[in-house]
């Protein structure tokens, strides 16, 4: 038996963050804004990137993984 519910995704109080490449073709922009409506109070981060070059572009570790990581550790509760 498989038992499933529904979930209110704008119930989420986490902080949530966004990340989007602009030049994404994958989950282009139109598709992504979605999220900021479920999820009013996210922060939306936008880099001049692709779906992948988000992450291993020739500009990621100068500025999509400093900018994610700075965000990560500005919302990190420290233990």
């Amino acid at each position: 038996v498989t038992r499933t519910r529904e979930l209110d995704i704008g119930s989420i109080s986490y902080p949530v963050l966004n990340v989007v490449g602009d030049l994404d073709h994958i989950v282009p922009l139109s598709s992504n804004a979605a999220i900021l409506d479920l999820l009013p109070h996210a922060d939306d981060m936008h880099f001049r990137a692709g779906h992948v070059g988000l992450i291993i572009g020739r500009t990621a570790q100068r500025n999509s993984i400093p900018g994610m990581a700075d965000w990560m550790e500005a919302h990190s509760v420290s233990s």
